[in-house]
């Protein structure tokens, strides 16, 4: 028999090792009273959102209930500097590593779980779950990723800088798009009030929408305009932090050492289903990375590297 999920998700907040507390929810299936193996997703969209969900014969689901109707629990969590979550976002995932780590290590010291711990997600989510596959957690030991090709890589000999340029080209269509209309690049919003005690904001949260409403997508007019350093900061657009980085920053600068890089030294423990597209524009380094990690297991789990590409479009696999 299926269990049931609870009816309500809990919400926690899970302290990194800077002090920063992280918010998440928790779903737990109802009477389990058992140990349970744990599915993360970590989300720039709002953990409470449909945004990187599960795909069931065509209709988005919210996780959470999905994976603790199957006898999982769950922790869908808002990354650091989003919505309800303390701390500094960063667009180009400065902290996703360490973060993605020390959440795994929370999870694996509470009663209701079984010490294994894996992540999925669609895009961003599933980057971040690869970021913490790359952390090394021994409790870390799968992933199902969709879309994830992104990311800053080093390896077989190029560099690229999370699918922003191909050849030294800026790839224009598809950043201005995702700029705009992706809470992910936005960071400037409502956030929780300060002073209040976990136990306050939670009997006052359900009142609140923290977190921007994302512009409309640009027009092929607006895509045009120059110069293309002002392009969002034009009426309408969220103000942003990296766009001017992204578009003016060669993908060897110095700058970008501060964030998370895929190297051809990079290792992994965990077992990853890689799920991609032929229409997603970073499929490639999706091919790429699956052979990646598959060379660099640091035991025989992590050589379980599995590969599915279907024909269609981003994050609309099933």
């Amino acid at each position: 028999m299926t269990p049931a999920c609870k009816a309500q998700p809990v919400s926690v907040y899970v302290p990194m090792r800077d002090g920063v507390k992280l918010s998440a929810d928790l779903y737990l299936p109802a009477n389990s009273g058992r140990k349970l193996g744990t599915i993360l997703i970590r989300t720039p969209y709002d953990k409470s959102s449909l945004q990187g969900g599960i795909r069931v014969n065509g209709a988005l689901r919210h996780p959470g209930p999905y994976f603790a109707n199957a006898g999982f629990a769950v922790v869908v969590q808002d990354v650091r500097g989003k919505f309800e979550s303390g701390g500094e976002f960063s667009m180009r995932e400065k902290w996703e590593v360490q973060d993605g780590y020390d959440t795994v290590e929370w999870i694996v010291h509470q009663p209701w779980s079984n010490g294994k711990v894996g992540g999925t997600g669609c895009s961003f989510p599933a980057i971040k779950a690869k970021w913490t596959a790359i952390s090394n957690h021994p409790a870390f030991v799968t992933v199902i990723a969709r879309g994830a090709g992104w990311g800053r890589r080093t390896f077989n000999g190029e560099i690229a800088n999370f699918g922003s340029k191909r050849g030294g080209v800026y790839q224009l269509d598809l950043n201005v798009d995702w700029f705009r209309e992706n809470v992910g690049a936005n960071t400037i919003f409502l956030r929780r009030p300060e002073g209040l005690s976990d136990t306050q904001w939670d009997s006052i949260r359900s009142s609140f929408r923290l977190g921007p409403l994302p512009a409309p997508p640009a027009t092929l007019e607006e895509k045009r305009l120059l110069p293309l350093i002002e392009m969002m900061n034009r009426p309408g657009v969220m103000p942003e932090q990296g766009w001017v980085d992204d578009l003016t920053r060669e993908v060897g600068d110095p700058y970008w050492e501060q964030f998370p890089l895929i190297t051809d030294t990079t290792t992994v423990g965990a077992s990853i289903l890689h799920i991609d597209s032929w229409y997603d524009p970073n499929v490639t380094d999706t091919i790429e990375q699956r052979a990646l990690f598959e060379t660099n297991a640091k035991n025989d789990r992590g050589q379980q590297q599995y590969l599915i590409i279907s024909p269609t479009t981003h994050c609309k696999c099933e």
